[in-house]
């Protein structure tokens, strides 16, 4: 009697087991993926490299989207902005004080797997970025991949 009792104990151990690994998972992984902006001051002979600003930006808001005003009136030296699921394009105006400008964006989406818990996430690779140049004087895609990694992707250079 105590030997099955024994293997009873054993298999109840082992199914508890099974069945605390088969719980959901939570997910610990950030699953936010944005393009990071950041503001420069171009080289020139009186500044020897690339230097970050804070400026001061009115609003960005996004062309034919229904969240349309992303960002409202602050004083900034890097934006974040949420890229669209749908589509291979997008555009944002940026209003600065005196002048805007209007960023364009193609980029292709690729669905990627990061666990049971988080599910699935879109990351982008940026294939062009151009801008208007009222305000900005030059564009430059540093990391292409928009990732959940929170990178600087382009400088805006002023």
């Amino acid at each position: 009697m105590i030997p099955a009792f024994k293997y009873t104990g054993l298999g109840a151990v082992l199914f508890c087991l099974l069945l605390s690994a088969c719980e959901e998972s939570a997910c610990d992984t950030s699953t936010r993926t944005a393009i990071q902006l950041k503001f420069y001051s171009r080289t020139t002979d009186s500044i020897p490299k690339d230097t970050v600003i804070t400026l001061d930006l009115e609003g960005i808001y996004g062309i034919g989207r229904e969240d349309s005003i992303l960002f409202e009136g602050a004083s900034v030296s890097l934006v974040t902005l949420p890229l669209p699921l749908e589509g291979d394009s997008c555009q944002f105006v940026m209003e600065f004080p005196t002048q805007s400008d209007t960023l364009t964006l193609t980029f292709d989406r690729q669905l990627r797997y990061i666990s049971k818990g988080c599910g699935f996430v879109t990351w982008f690779t940026i294939r062009d970025a151009t801008i208007t140049e009222n305000a900005v004087r030059n564009i430059s895609i540093v990391e292409p991949s928009v990732t959940t990694s929170n990178e600087e992707n382009i400088k805006l250079y002023f």
